[in-house]
């Protein structure tokens, strides 16, 4: 029987290479001038600080527009669950009843 034929994994020149979005070259054409007014300032202060200035700036697409509500994800913690904890067990009527005999 012959093999079925895998196809090939696309190079470099074939992916299809998307367009940056208006937020990319927001933050390309204003983070080295943000780094040089705040030098020895870590990255996260930059990006927080761009974000900030991104709300209002005239290349936002979205600018003076309501944010989009996140979804929310699923916790793995178990005290957020309404399912009842399963690691210590309960009192149940007929022990406490037949502990008093």
């Amino acid at each position: 029987m012959p093999k079925a034929s895998v196809p090939k994994a696309k190079t470099k020149s074939e992916k299809k290479v998307r367009a940056p979005s208006a937020w990319n070259l927001y933050i390309k054409a204003n983070l080295s001038s943000w780094k040089d007014a705040h030098p020895g300032r870590p990255f996260k202060d930059a990006m927080a600080a761009l974000k900030d200035q991104w709300q209002d700036a005239p290349e936002n697409p979205n600018k003076g527009k309501q944010a989009k509500p996140r979804a929310k994800r699923n916790s793995k913690d178990p005290s957020t669950s309404s399912e009842p904890s399963r690691s210590s067990p309960g009192v149940s009527s007929s022990d406490v009843a037949s502990s008093d005999v």
